[in-house]
């Protein structure tokens, strides 16, 4: 693949737009599974109550973090 990367020319470039899209899709695939992983515990533990409070607590603390993103 990166033969073919560079044979196209800009290589390096592309390459590393698709290293960055790679980490990123894999970072992002970690969070849902762990954020799955929380919401199924709560169900199990706690019952519907408990997995309604962790879903609006993670909505909560994303929403936290996207703030530093705004203009």
């Amino acid at each position: 693949m990166a033969a073919m990367v560079v044979s196209i020319g800009c290589g390096l470039r592309l390459l590393l737009i698709v290293v960055a899209v790679a980490i990123f899709s894999v970072i992002a695939f970690i969070v849902i599974t762990m954020g799955v992983e929380r919401i199924v515990m709560a169900i199990e533990t706690n019952g519907a109550r408990m997995a309604i409070a962790t879903v609006v607590s993670g909505i909560v603390a994303a929403g936290r973090q996207s703030v530093g993103l705004r203009p």
